[in-house]
């Protein structure tokens, strides 16, 4: 069951919930751009990191680093788990 605040949202038309079937289909209706596109863009941005030595890429910060880089995008979204 949802929170009542996300519920509130979805009524509001403030928050949208969308099914998918598939991975792919949650990438592109939240990048806006087909799948494929976008993991040939990650996959080449870490083929340059690990080429580069970067730290972030030896240490296993890369996920971390995307998560919070992720989340500094949407900084208004309030904590709904309960």
């Amino acid at each position: 069951m949802l929170a009542k605040m996300c519920l509130d949202a979805v009524s509001s038309e403030n928050f949208h919930i969308w099914p998918v079937a598939r991975i792919e289909e949650g990438i592109e209706l939240l990048t806006g751009h087909a799948a494929d596109t976008v993991m040939v863009t990650a996959r080449s941005r870490q083929n340059r990191l690990r080429q580069s030595g970067s730290a972030a890429y030896r240490n296993g910060r890369m996920m971390k680093n995307s998560t919070s880089g992720l989340l500094a995008l949407i900084p208004s979204v309030p904590d709904i788990r309960r």
